[in-house]
């Protein structure tokens, strides 16, 4: 799933598109799905690393990613009010301190 947490341990992604399914015969059981057994052959190499993106990857230490009292939403995905935990995930961030403005 696009977006999702890597598996502790995991170091690369296989999309989907480069996969198939075949022939069960002698694929193990799992009680993890309701799909009967059945092997997953990866159809083109995939090299360690690809198709992850580590926390803070894509922003340099020390970088500033939104300034005090700029708008925040979906519009600037780096650093959006937290809906669930993985609103800031790019910076490692779990969770943002916002305040509302005073009025008069």
């Amino acid at each position: 799933m696009t977006g999702a947490p890597v598996p502790q341990g995991a170091d690369t992604v296989v999309p989907f598109e480069v996969t198939r399914t075949s022939d069960s015969a002698g694929a193990p059981a799992t009680s993890l799905t309701q799909l009967p057994p059945a092997w997953i052959e990866v159809a083109e190499p995939v090299a360690p690393g690809r198709h992850v993106r580590r926390v803070g990857e894509d922003v340099p230490a020390g970088s500033v990613l939104a300034t005090a009292g700029s708008a925040v939403g979906p519009g600037r995905s780096r650093c959006s009010v937290p809906s669930d935990s993985r609103a800031c995930g790019s910076p490692g961030h779990r969770s943002s301190r916002c305040s509302r403005p005073a009025t008069s």
